[in-house]
């Protein structure tokens, strides 16, 4: 294999899980891939700068309990990590505490991830009855623990900036089938293009979330609280302003702010936080230059909102189907960029699929890390030698004494690899 060319790797979409899956392939595999970042918008532009950027698993879907909460955990560790940093705040990240309440439930079971957190605990019948009544609502169940918030506006430049200083490429470019990235040779596709995957790869399982928040000026709230009862709301704090909110409607395209749905929030959230009835309303931060709300949609369901292709060469993308983001991008930044699922081209075996080329039938084998399947096609026997992979890439075999490891190629050999995602 010629390792000094570089191979060409094309991630679509310019929002949190296309720049984060962008970085990481970079800076894990140089000098052995060359990537760039296809998108109609970057920020501030894109869907996620409308978000408050709060971690906690939700919308997590058919998704595995223990998938859900590994990457959210990794990606809590790496939220802890970056806010320590000097440039913390630059990053767009603030740790604050969180209350979540509901009149849903009424058991005392701690939610299946509070492990991977810092003070998580639940709240009593005591706490609960006094929230109650300074929220107007009959709680029945509760808890409260130390989260993150990664604000978009802040985190996107930053890994934009991050990818370029490490040779990587933004382009915008409004990419209308996969197709026209195979033929301009790029050797592996990322399409991280979420809701939009409906229409680039004709997924109609994938279906908008319609969400409206307004932004406010509330410089003494300090503290997050999601109250699920009734339809239910939400305050939380950014750096410079607060976001409040409380709309989840499913299958939902309509972008405009409703006058109706913006009622409802400031209501909901006054009568949670008084206090919020003294705010000041910030201009040029929403949908448009002078109105402050701002309506967006997620994806929910669907199998192609983030998924990896192969295109053997002068060939079309394959494509490797895995579940889609289901909203909470920022929760999944770090853990569903790394556990997808490894499969062969098999030559002779051809398979079509709307919006791609015809090509080799797909085989699944379970891996643990997208950077380690990506190392039996792209580095050489001798730079595999090199690495120490133990939990990184268990799928590959391991020859050796004690502690010295040799990694080799498995035992097959694919002629390009497809990877499909196995994250919500």
């Amino acid at each position: 294999m010629d390792t000094e060319m570089p191979h060409r790797v094309a991630v679509v979409g310019g929002g949190v899980i296309g720049l984060t899956t962008a970085v990481a392939l970079q800076e894990r595999l140089l000098p052995s891939v060359d990537v760039t970042v296809l998108s109609e918008n970057f920020s501030p532009d894109t869907t996620g700068d409308g978000a408050a950027g709060l971690w906690e698993p939700y919308i997590t879907g058919n998704t595995s309990v223990t998938n859900i909460t590994k990457w959210a955990g990794q990606t809590y560790r790496m939220f802890r990590e970056l806010w320590q940093r000097e440039d913390g705040q630059e990053v767009g990240l603030s740790m604050l505490p969180i209350t979540n309440l509901t009149d849903h439930l009424s058991d005392n079971t701690p939610s299946f991830w509070s492990e991977v957190v810092m003070g998580y605990r639940m709240l009593d019948p005591a706490q609960l009855a006094r929230l109650g009544k300074e929220h107007g609502s009959k709680y029945t169940k509760g808890y409260t623990y130390v989260t993150f918030i990664c604000e978009a506006t802040k985190f996107l430049p930053y890994l934009q900036n991050r990818l370029l200083a490490g040779g990587g490429h933004l382009v915008r470019r409004k990419v209308t089938s996969l197709d026209e990235l195979a033929r301009e040779d790029y050797r592996v596709i990322v399409n991280c293009t979420g809701l939009q995957a409906r229409h680039l790869v004709g997924d109609t399982s994938v279906v908008p979330v319609r969400g409206q928040v307004l932004r406010v000026s509330a410089p003494w709230q300090n503290e997050v609280i999601i109250d699920l009862s009734g339809d239910g709301h939400h305050i939380i704090p950014n750096q410079e302003s607060v976001v409040i909110g409380g709309t989840h409607q499913e299958g939902s395209w309509d972008l405009n702010v409703d006058p109706k749905d913006t009622q409802y929030i400031l209501e909901g959230c006054k009568r949670i936080k008084p206090a919020l009835k003294m705010f000041a309303t910030l201009k040029g931060v929403a949908w448009d230059a002078t109105v402050t709300a701002r309506s967006s949609s997620k994806s929910l369901g669907g199998s192609s909102s983030f998924s990896i292709l192969c295109t053997p060469r002068a060939r079309g993308p394959h494509q490797g189907r895995g579940p889609n983001h289901s909203g909470g991008a920022q929760l999944r930044t770090r853990g569903q960029r790394g556990h997808p699922m490894l499969g062969l081209c098999h030559p002779g075996r051809r398979h079509s699929a709307r919006g791609t080329s015809g090509l080799q039938a797909l085989s699944i084998l379970p891996a643990e890390n997208i950077v380690s399947t990506w190392l039996n096609t792209l580095l050489s026997p001798q730079e595999l030698g090199k690495l120490n992979l133990e939990e990184e890439n268990p799928h590959l075999r391991r020859e050796g004494v004690d502690n010295h490891l040799k990694y080799t190629r498995p035992r097959f050999k694919p002629q390009s690899l497809v990877i499909g995602s196995l994250v919500p």
